[in-house]
């Protein structure tokens, strides 16, 4: 027991005035000596006897209302599990990505979330400070507020097509929490604990203080059939008026290999249709394409989780690409444009109708065709390292060669490319260097030492791509190798047009050419862009990079495929992660789990209905005194006996 209000019990002292009435309304009776009513003493006493004990009984309720209700202004509260806690400062990570899109029964996960929050706030007061932090939109912004701004925020909480991160949200809920001006924090983590959504393995920091409160979901592992890629021409864009294939696979997460109908959509209209196994890859024939730009989709029936049933694809239809090849390319390089120009994928040019420059070992970087791209292959010999190097400085390009002392073959370890280098082994490789931290580029391709092996990037010449190895037998198997070829072409061919094919996630930042100055998504909706803007893709479709109202540049944006993987994180990789202090509780806990600074339960409204009954008795006791009193006095009008000096009445 205890007060939220101690300085109020003060008020205790108003009890005096009930004590100070009864002292001073005592009822004192005259004596009259009258012999002849004796008889009647009896009845007086016991009437006196009745009036003390009705006072005595009016004295003790007034004193009882005075302490109920100076119990109730004090706050009276009994320890235990609900009622009054400290002000906290509070944050929900609500977990409304992809996966929380599942439904299960006839409820979406992301419905029982929110049920969940709003148990929540209903225990929270005026004096918390409550932040609602969307675990699916990493880029929404939480603001605090009170519980009903709250309330209204997870409401309006729809199921998002990105991927979550709980440990980053925990993380950045520690700093809100810890930043905050009050006493008492804690954090509320409503999900269903997808294993993808904890993508690292470092131990999650909290602040030490801060209560972290994790719901326990009800473990029921989930088959689900998504659409893992959609790639067209084998990552290659199609040519002009030649006939492509468009590979689909169906990813399973789960047991059991059920077979789907698959359709593509090309343009709006329906142009292939098949059935596939789950888990496996299906070709369609599409075009032939008259050229600018093809996108469309595939999809699969919907299932319990229909965010990911649907998959976009963007490609330019290119006609052959302009290249020359500069320097002693070798004799597989050499082969390799030579097939590719035979088969009508490629044109070898002049120098002023260059569109691509393969250059080795740097040669022909100064004077390439302005806007041109480069694609630089080192030289066997290390020794002319330097000389290239010289060259990448002049043409602008940040980057650097240098050699590696390691030895042995090595493999490749991470490739954001169309084609599978998963067999390819190299043997001889330089060190790409950035110049300084600032230096533009994306690594396309990592060894299994961590070094990046392909890097592209644009530089004021123009574009730009940089091997890590020569293209012969004795330094890499690349070069007798069935990815040799595919990956010429689409080194040299995926610079002049619009589009390479590639697909971006939701969450993922577009990139923004020079020109463009707006960015439209798959809703139409258009957002300002310009020179170093950051355009985050907030849903699936296809954008469009506008200048004016030309189109630019047309990217196809997916779900995150690790959303697809339904299996929740086992409870021990969960303990690795957030230590042994963390709180758990299901759905039927959850309320009484909720806010750790809890007193107890008020309970100033049952003193007041108390006082009140009181004083209902109060009135009726009082009443019926006042009326027994009355009675009394018309019962004997001469109760005060008749005169000293009148004349006595007659015996007999």
């Amino acid at each position: 027991m205890g007060f939220l209000n101690p300085l109020f019990l003060a008020a205790a002292a108003v009890v005096a005035v009930p004590l100070i009435l009864h002292l001073f309304h005592r009822h004192e009776l005259r004596r009259v000596p009258f012999p002849a009513l004796r008889y009647l003493l009896r009845a007086t006493r016991d009437h006196a006897r009745t009036i003390r004990i009705r006072q005595l009984l009016l004295l003790l309720v007034r004193v009882a209302i005075c302490l109920l209700l100076v119990l109730a202004g004090s706050r009276l509260f009994w320890r235990g599990a609900g009622g009054t806690h400290q002000p906290t400062a509070l944050v929900i990570i609500l977990d409304n990505s992809l996966s929380s899109g599942l439904v299960q029964g006839e409820q979406r996960v992301l419905d029982r979330l929110k049920a969940l929050a709003l148990e929540t706030l209903d225990e929270a007061g005026p004096e918390d400070r409550i932040w609602v932090m969307r675990a699916g939109e990493p880029w929404d912004v939480a603001v605090p507020g009170s519980p009903v701004q709250a309330r209204a925020r997870v409401l309006e909480t729809q199921v998002s097509s990105g991927r979550g991160d709980l440990g980053g949200a925990i993380e950045r809920a520690g700093a809100l929490v810890s930043a905050a001006p009050l006493d008492e924090s804690e954090i509320q983590v409503l999900s269903d604990l997808q294993a993808t959504a904890f993508p690292g393995d470092a131990p999650v920091a909290l602040p030490a203080d801060t209560r972290l409160l994790v719901y326990h979901a009800p473990s029921s592992p989930e088959d689900n059939r998504y659409l893992r890629e959609v790639l067209v021409g084998g990552g290659l864009a199609p040519m002009t008026n030649e006939r492509s294939q468009v590979s689909i696979a169906v990813g399973s997460a789960g047991e059991g290999a059920d077979t789907l109908a698959v359709r593509l959509v090309v343009g709006g209209r329906t142009v292939g249709a098949t059935t596939i196994t789950a888990g496996s890859e299906a070709l369609l024939n599409v075009g032939p394409f008259a050229g600018g730009v093809v996108s469309g989709y595939a999809e699969i029936d919907p299932d319990a989780l229909r965010g990911d049933d649907r998959r976009f694809f963007s490609v330019s239809v290119r006609p052959p690409v302009g290249v020359s090849l500069r320097g002693d390319g070798g004799f597989f390089l050499e082969q390799a444009i030579e097939v590719l120009a035979r088969a009508g994928r490629v044109q070898r040019t002049a120098d002023a109708a260059t569109q691509v420059v393969l250059s080795v070992g740097g040669e022909g970087l100064d004077g390439r065709p302005g806007g041109s791209a480069a694609v630089v292959v080192p030289p066997s010999d290390g020794a002319m390292l330097p000389a290239l190097n010289r060259q990448l400085l002049l043409a602008e390009i940040p980057w650097r060669y240098e050699s590696e002392t390691g030895a042995g073959e090595i493999g490749v370890a991470d490739s954001r490319l169309p084609v599978a280098l998963d067999e390819v082994r190299i043997r001889h490789r330089y060190r790409l260097v950035a110049n300084g931290e600032e230096a533009a580029g994306l690594v396309q391709a990592t060894l299994d030492s961590g070094e990046p092996w392909i890097v592209t990037g644009t530089a004021p010449g123009g574009p730009y791509l940089l091997l890590g190895s020569p293209v012969d037998a004795e330094a890499t198997s690349l070069a007798v190798s069935a990815p040799m070829l595919p990956l010429v072409e689409w080194m040299v061919s995926r610079w002049p047009f619009q589009s390479d094919g590639r697909s971006f996630a939701v969450g993922d930042v577009l990139p923004v050419p020079a020109g463009v100055d707006a960015v439209a998504d798959a809703a139409g909706a258009r957002t300002p862009a310009g020179p170093g803007a950051q355009v985050v893709a907030r849903a699936p479709g296809l954008y469009r990079l506008l200048a004016g109202d030309s189109l630019v540049q047309q990217v196809a944006v997916n779900p995150p495929a690790a959303e697809s993987i339904l299996e929740p994180i086992a409870e021990g990789a969960l303990d690795g992660l957030l230590g042994d202090d963390y709180d758990r509780a299901d759905a039927s806990s959850w309320r009484r789990a909720v806010f750790a600074s809890r007193q107890g339960t008020e309970v100033w409204r049952w003193l007041l209905v108390a006082a009140l009954a009181l004083l209902l008795l109060e009135s009726r006791v009082a009443a019926t005194g006042r009326r027994a009193r009355s009675s009394s006095h018309a019962a004997m009008p001469g109760s005060r006996g008749p005169s000293a000096s009148g004349p006595l009445p007659r015996a007999g």
